[in-house]
């Protein structure tokens, strides 16, 4: 959204939500940061949930949104954290 950022991974077989984060947790909404320093944080912390899980491999679907600003950051972030896609 305009003002939040959330992402999950989804197991498609079983169709359940394996892991997520988002701009909207509680310790996130006391952060007084930009948006683009919100989605980094988020994407870190998403990395480092797949990581305990050791999870790697992902599909990225950035759905109705075009690969550019905050999507872009993103997922250049959790390249940067060693998810593969």
């Amino acid at each position: 959204s305009i003002k939040n950022i959330s992402a999950q991974i989804i197991n498609d077989k079983i169709h359940a939500t394996i892991l997520s984060a988002s701009s909207n947790e509680k310790e996130m909404r006391s952060m007084k940061k930009n948006k683009t320093d919100i989605t980094v944080i988020v994407a870190e912390k998403l990395a480092k949930k797949a990581q305990e899980q050791k999870r790697s491999k992902i599909y990225f679907d950035r759905g109705i949104y075009k690969y550019h600003g905050r999507v872009k950051i993103f997922a250049e972030t959790l390249r940067k954290n060693g998810m593969k896609f």
